[in-house]
């Protein structure tokens, strides 16, 4: 889902604290000591598709949906043998940095659309039926089901879900010396539909403008304490609490590891705007910005829960043609967040992006070569399940 690169950018203010300390530990060679996200907590990438109930196998598939923050705000509650429904988990949000629920609803639609691409799998179709008892209003979501899913046979597999186990946010640099070709640049944007336009753009002028702003909004939220709080409480700070939780931002592997172990690295530590190192972070971060080669952004006619749906569908489908395509993406949502501070950022960056109300941007992301990378944390699959009837899903 819709999203920046908090882990990398966290792991860069550590920068100053790795420095000292791996000639020391690690022999004068930077080598990472302990995997970077634990084993345990990547299993259900490897497991999608396993399971008894069809509803398990596709389940298996939508829990490695991209979404905000890596919260996997979902919640199923089964219903008879072959239906399910979609809640919203209303105890992972982000109030701050999501104050409507906007981003938390696009990756409502990517877990949605990852379903019916992983029925397809094994074999089955999925009807959904968004908003059943009545959408969400503009100023928050409710209790009230995102959708109706009824699974029956007959289904047949999308070519573009062979991706789903391959796909990752890739929160690194990208390659600065080979750009995404003109054509696969329009073929991404060939994905369009009347619900959602996909554009892209290459061209250096306007990629250089759009950079600077994507630097602006995120020092603007990097530096608004109640907002980087938001992403601070959220970190999982080695191997330990990466394992234990399976969500949030993961920062683990070699020296970060280390040094959370010995107390060096903290929540508290991480929080101080002060320090050299949180500077280095921006600065670093920066410099990874500067160097995106383009840029790709989803536009909904308006902005109703239906329009936020249809953009995580869309983002979803993008993503897994990226991947099929060997190219790498980072969504980076600062910029499109509703909170005053960032008001005036948003509205240049409509500007620049020549976006008129009641039209709306709901995601823009990075798109480059970039390194190969290791599936962020997923909670086993049979925890979304609501109380009631439970099914077998041992992940």
């Amino acid at each position: 889902m819709p999203h920046a690169n908090r882990r990398r950018f966290l792991k860069w203010t550590l920068g100053g604290f790795a420095a000292l300390t791996t000639a020391a530990v690690a022999g004068g060679v930077g080598v990472s000591l302990i995997p970077e996200v634990p084993d345990a907590a990547i299993t259900p990438w490897r497991t999608a598709g396993q399971g008894q109930d069809v509803r398990e196998r596709a389940l298996s598939y939508a829990v490695l949906a991209p979404n905000p923050h890596n919260l996997q705000s979902w919640l199923i509650e089964l219903v008879g043998d072959d239906r399910m429904r979609l809640y919203v988990d209303r105890s992972r949000l982000l109030p701050e940095t999501d104050p409507f629920s906007r981003q938390i609803v696009i990756g409502q639609g990517c877990f949605l659309e990852t379903l019916v691409l992983g029925a397809g799998l094994v074999g089955y179709r999925c009807a959904v039926s968004l908003f059943p008892q009545g959408s969400f209003g503009a100023d928050g979501i409710d209790h009230r089901p995102v959708a109706d899913i009824h699974l029956s046979a007959g289904g047949s597999a999308d070519p573009l879900a062979a991706a789903i186990t391959l796909r990752r946010s890739v929160k690194e640099p990208f390659d600065a010396k080979r750009l995404p070709s003109e054509g696969q640049l329009r073929a991404l944007t060939a994905l369009s539909t009347a619900d959602v336009r996909v554009e892209a753009t290459a061209a250096p002028d306007r990629v250089a403008r759009l950079r600077g702003l994507l630097y602006e909004g995120m020092e603007i939220e990097t530096r608004l304490p109640r907002t980087y709080m938001e992403s601070v409480k959220l970190m999982r700070i080695g191997s330990t609490e990466i394992a234990q939780y399976r969500d949030g931002i993961d920062l683990g592997g070699g020296m970060i590891e280390v040094l959370g172990r010995a107390g060096i690295i903290t929540r508290e530590a991480l929080a101080d705007p002060t320090s050299n190192s949180f500077q280095a972070g921006l600065d670093l971060y920066k410099a990874m910005t500067d160097g995106t080669p383009a840029l790709v952004w989803f536009t909904t006619p308006g902005n109703r829960r239906e329009d936020q749906i249809a953009a995580g569908r869309a983002y979803q489908r993008l993503a897994l043609s990226v991947t099929q395509a060997g190219l790498a993406l980072h969504p980076m949502s600062q910029l499109l967040q509703e909170y005053p501070e960032m008001a005036g950022a948003l509205k240049r960056l409509l500007a620049e992006l020549d976006s008129k109300a009641p039209e709306r941007v709901q995601m823009i992301a990075r798109i480059g070569y970039g390194p190969e990378v290791s599936p962020a944390p997923r909670r086993d699959p049979a925890t979304l399940i609501a109380p009631g009837p439970k099914l077998s899903m041992a992940f």
